[in-house]
């Protein structure tokens, strides 16, 4: 018998969140709420809300919805140390995760 036993891999399959989505809904009402009360001109006023409508495809739309092709739908570690991300478009990657910078020794 060996000493070292196979580990099957880790997956990891993130689902959608109800108080994450209440949270991000939130966050940009508030926002919405702050640039109409901005004591600017409404050309500023429909810029700023413009921007803040367009960030939403990028939290809910990411994190809630998992709409974008991009979006990690599953994350598989192996025994090796790498990852293999399968993303909402089919796609799979491979990585790696490594330390900072900043946690490396100099010996």
């Amino acid at each position: 018998m060996s000493g070292q036993q196979e580990r099957p891999p880790l997956s990891i399959r993130p689902g959608s969140s109800r108080i994450l989505e209440t949270f991000l809904m939130t966050i940009h009402g508030a926002a919405l709420w702050v640039v109409m009360a901005l004591p600017v001109g409404w050309p500023w006023r429909l810029g700023l809300g413009v921007l803040v409508v367009a960030s939403l495809p990028e939290g809910p739309g990411t994190q809630v919805l998992f709409a974008m092709p991009r979006v990690v739908r599953e994350a598989v570690w192996q025994s090796d140390g790498a990852w293999t991300l399968t993303l909402i478009s089919g796609e799979q990657v491979t990585a790696r995760c490594c330390r900072p910078a900043s946690w490396h020794r100099d010996s």
